[in-house]
């Protein structure tokens, strides 16, 4: 932290710079912003928080699908599993948005469980259903995400699939299953 010293009536005072504001890794992680994020870091700012909106910095950069910024997250210490306030994490996030190489690197270099259940009990592997994700659903399976799983309703990735009129995914899904 930068401060400065300023003599006033003889009296040394220090005057001590304000820190970059936790606003601002919001902000840089929705926009990816690696030199803002590098900043932000070196000058001591905390990366695992979280923001008025439930949020932490590392679940925005995965939703606007900068895995670079995830990563430089990461490394600073974020934890690439936590959940939001609503107990999503950043791989549903993904699993949302549809980013395979975000989805990839959480599930496979940060080690997220592919079968975490936010507050409704859903899983990513829902999610994957519910906005027709056949390759993120994939990689799901592959790391051993359950098919079977049901949510606080009694919904499984199949009959989210068929609500959204989206045959043809639970039609992949079941071969998919088989990737367990």
């Amino acid at each position: 932290m930068n401060s400065k010293l300023i003599r006033l009536a003889g009296i040394a005072l220090a005057l001590v710079a304000d820190p970059l504001p936790a606003a601002d890794i919001y902000e840089l992680s929705r926009e990816g912003n690696l030199a803002g994020i590098a900043e932000y870091v070196q000058r001591g700012g905390a990366v695992n928080t979280i923001n008025a909106d439930g949020y932490p910095p590392l679940i925005l950069a995965a939703y606007h699908g900068h895995l670079p910024a995830v990563q430089a997250l990461h490394a600073a210490g974020a934890d690439a599993c936590a959940e939001d306030t609503k107990g999503n994490d950043a791989l549903m996030g993904v699993a949302f948005k549809g980013d395979r190489e975000t989805a990839r690197w959480l599930v496979e270099s940060a080690g997220c469980n592919v079968n975490h259940r936010n507050r409704l009990g859903q899983t990513a592997l829902m999610l994957t259903a519910l906005f027709d994700r056949e390759t993120i659903a994939e990689l799901l399976l592959r790391h051993g995400a359950d098919p079977e799983l049901r949510d606080a309703l009694g919904n499984s990735a199949a009959s989210l699939a068929r609500s959204q009129g989206l045959d043809r995914f639970v039609a992949k899904l079941r071969p998919l299953a088989s990737l367990r």
